[in-house]
């Protein structure tokens, strides 16, 4: 059914924390509510940033990666007043230095738990993935990949996936071997570790110059769907696709650059204090997705992207730089000559020591690809004027002032979620910077269409991992989106009707 939009509602919402504000612009489907039912704080900056949720004893696990542990949470529903209350905690020094990720199904926790040398705090060793049952006693450690930074499940749980991002220590002296870990629970929790060192890398995937693929592409995040596992390779702007049946990589697909040049591509790169929406000649954005999901339509699937951006800042080492630190081209300089603030990939672009074309971090959108990696759909500049309708003295916001993050990746969308509600699909996008969840039905995944913004303000800032409940395992029978807010350290709960 094609939706139509209709002119927007505000509505405000008191919740217990705070006060969340959502814009709901209805759809030829039923209006979605969302409504924040419970949240629990911890009044410490990152304590909480991935979240999954145990259906049976209805607990959120969730990292706290400020204190290297996992805090278990208890959701208790009552039709007055719920509350989301911490019930006990894993310790994870003993099994590393760091936790990133966890996921958790089917009885067993997985956690994701780096480790770096004693000598160096920023060189990575192999870390582990710890796992636990659901009495949160210890089942076994894996040795996995270096910085273990994602990890989840497959479908039926036999099998454990994750992305070891392998970063660089601080002076870019010493660089391990990014790879993607298999663990099958069936075979005594067997680990297999395919790195990239004999695939076939495609012209665009970005890479730092002079280095070795293998050691440069850096797994970020991954989605299972059937039997494949769809991995986002952030720093390079490209796909992985891995073969979980035979346990191989089967290629490495480029996202490509999207064309700011084009007005429906238009976006402000200038922190002057006002919004200047504008398309630019020779602009071009790398997707380089953080999240990613996955869903299913007609038996095909579909990659959801949250398109952030990553530079790389190591020492003495940078790949970005302000268009107006650059030496352009005689036809650009006229062009950016007082818009130039923009953060630009410095190692691309370059003809004969001029900027001929330049390359920004993320795109400022979402997008969805099929299963090859090919783009179905972009959300373009949607994100951008949707700041500017709803929060306009606040766009591209940092820390409260206005137009601070034009030069730099704008909203920054990075949580994802996906979750079907009466036979619809929607995705639900945080935009960490602006402290904001946008939704949208994407039922047609060629179509997606805008259906609410949510202002998450003064409580919960920084949304950073999400995960989805659907209504036949919520405990309020209609369907959930637990958030880990990275910055206010809070975790909430939101009922979807």
């Amino acid at each position: 059914m094609k939706n139509t939009l209709l002119p927007s509602l505000l509505l405000s919402l008191t919740v217990f924390t705070g006060c969340a504000n959502i814009y709901n612009t209805e759809t030829s489907h039923k209006k979605v509510s969302i409504k924040k039912i419970a949240s629990y704080q911890s009044k410490i900056k990152g304590a909480s940033e991935i979240v999954a949720y145990d259906i049976k004893e209805q607990r959120v696990f969730v990292t706290n990666g400020k204190e290297n542990r996992v805090d278990v949470l208890k959701l208790t529903y009552n039709e007055n007043k719920s509350s989301l209350n911490k019930i006990a905690s894993l310790d994870l020094n003993t099994y590393g230095t760091g936790v990133n990720s966890l996921s958790y199904k089917n009885g067993l926790l997985a956690v994701a738990v780096e480790q770096t040398s004693s000598f160096d705090s920023s060189k990575q060793l192999r870390g582990s993935v710890v796992i636990f049952n659901a009495s949160l006693q210890h089942q076994k450690t894996v040795t996995a990949g270096y910085l273990p930074d994602m990890v989840t499940f497959n479908k039926d749980a036999s099998l454990i996936i994750v992305a070891n991002e392998a970063e660089p220590n601080k002076d870019y002296s010493y660089d391990p071997k990014g790879s993607i870990g298999i663990i099958d629970i069936n075979k005594n929790y067997e680990y297999t570790d395919l790195n990239f060192f004999n695939i076939n890398i495609p012209k665009d995937v970005v890479l730092r110059k002079n280095t070795h693929a293998g050691l440069d592409l850096e797994p970020e995040y991954i989605t299972v769907s059937k039997n494949k596992a769809y991995v986002a390779l952030q720093e390079n702007n490209a796909l992985a696709i891995v073969n979980l049946d035979s346990k191989t990589i089967e290629k490495v697909v480029p996202f490509g650059f999207k064309d700011h040049s084009l007005e429906k591509n238009a976006l402000d790169i200038e922190e002057e204090g006002k919004i200047l929406i504008k398309a630019y000649k020779n602009l071009y954005g790398m997707y380089q997705p953080d999240s990613i999901a996955s869903y299913i339509v007609n038996n095909k699937t579909y990659i959801v992207s949250a398109n952030e951006g990553d530079g790389r800042e190591y020492g003495k080492y940078t790949n970005e730089t302000k268009i107006s630190k650059l030496n352009l081209s005689e036809e650009l300089k006229s062009v950016y000559k007082n818009e130039n603030d923009l953060k630009i990939n410095n190692e691309m672009g370059l003809e004969n020591s001029k900027y001929t074309k330049l390359y920004t971090f993320g795109a400022r959108s979402f997008s969805i690809w099929n299963e090859k990696g090919s783009l179905v759909y972009d959300s373009k500049n949607e994100l951008a004027k949707l700041t500017k309708k709803y929060e306009k003295n606040l766009f591209n916001q940092s820390k409260g002032k206005m137009d601070k993050r034009s030069g730099n990746k704008g909203v920054e969308p990075e949580a994802l979620a996906i979750g079907e509600i009466n036979n619809r699909f929607y995705a639900f996008i945080g935009l960490e910077r602006q402290n904001a969840i946008v939704l949208y039905d994407i039922t047609n995944p060629k179509n997606a269409k805008f259906v609410q913004y949510l202002n998450t303000k003064n409580a919960d800032l920084a949304p950073e991992g999400m995960t989805f409940v659907s209504s036949k395992n919520s405990p309020t029978k209609n369907a959930l989106l637990i958030v880990g807010f990275e910055n206010s350290g809070s975790t909430s709960v939101f009922e979807i009707k």
